[in-house]
């Protein structure tokens, strides 16, 4: 709901109150507001190579499924500016959380089959734009992502796959290592998901061409 200011105050603004916002996106949404504002209202001049190419791998936590994730992914930069890029990537991870204490049981009457593991692959694309503050940057993307779940059996046999697309948001916070010949190393740690949030780290290659 919106929240107004006193009558007395200067600027006659309000304040919107959200409940239950996920706590990622708030925390990157708080990060990005604080560190734009705290930046100098100005441009700077483009860098010397504007476009950057990047290749990384992730790993984390789903803390839904409560099963670790890995994969990676590849990325372009366009950075006119000092302070903003403008970016579009392309990623893939795979969740596995441990099933093994889970039974199947597909036809009544009939011995159940022992769960290994349930996996979920997601492929993603999206674009987005990143603020950098210094060698420390923060930014979000949002985009489609395609996701397979299935279930491994102890016995081999993979059940069928169930897929589905989705809205892909991605937040994150990073820092950049400079390299030779405008190229970077990057850490970044992020929030990204079509559905609940996957925290992960990375570490990325970036080269100005």
């Amino acid at each position: 709901m919106l929240k107004p200011f006193p009558a007395t105050h200067p600027f006659n603004m309000f304040v919107v109150i959200i409940p239950n916002m996920n706590r990622y996106i708030l925390i990157m949404t708080v990060a990005l507001v604080a560190l734009a504002t705290a930046s100098r209202a100005q441009n700077f001049p483009s860098p010397q190579k504007p476009h950057f190419l990047d290749v990384g791998a992730l790993a984390g936590y789903n803390l839904d499924t409560k099963g670790p994730v890995f994969g990676g992914g590849i990325g372009y930069e366009y950075r006119p500016y000092q302070r903003w890029g403008f970016v579009a990537n392309l990623n893939y991870d795979f969740t596995k959380s441990d099933e093994s204490s889970t039974w199947h049981v597909d036809i009544p009457g009939v011995a159940g089959n022992k769960a290994d593991y349930w996996g979920q692959e997601m492929y993603s694309a999206s674009l987005g734009a990143r603020h950098y503050f210094g060698r420390f940057f923060v930014g979000a993307s949002f985009g489609m992502a395609h996701e397979r779940n299935w279930v491994k059996m102890d016995d081999g046999v993979r059940s069928a796959a169930n897929t589905r697309y989705g809205f892909y948001q991605h937040y994150y916070a990073g820092y950049q290592i400079p390299l030779k010949n405008n190229s970077y190393l990057e850490f970044v740690g992020s929030a990204s998901g079509a559905g609940a949030l996957k925290t992960t780290v990375s570490a990325r290659y970036k080269f100005g061409f």
